[in-house]
């Protein structure tokens, strides 16, 4: 069975810069998930996985040492509080 390849010709560096990437050191395949609920698993044996994309980032596989996060969506920023007025 031939395997589907994605290719991310029309996104700039910016573009990918948003997106969730995540690359198995196992079999060396580099996992971009654009989108959210976008799910993208590289198909070896360690099952290596990466979820989210500019929404959120879940990575995982059978071994997490074999899983390199290259890229993850920013944390959230924090809401900034005003002074009260007295």
């Amino acid at each position: 069975m031939k395997q589907k390849i994605r290719l991310y010709k029309k996104m700039t560096f910016d573009d990918l810069s948003k997106c969730g990437i995540a690359r198995c050191l196992l079999c060396g395949k580099v996992l971009v998930s654009t989108y959210r609920h976008d799910f993208v698993e590289c198909g070896c044996r360690n099952g290596t996985f990466i979820d989210g994309g500019r929404d959120y980032t879940r990575v995982g596989g059978i071994d997490l040492a074999y899983v390199h996060v290259i890229n993850s969506t920013p944390e959230p920023k924090t809401r900034m509080e005003l002074p009260k007025n007295k």
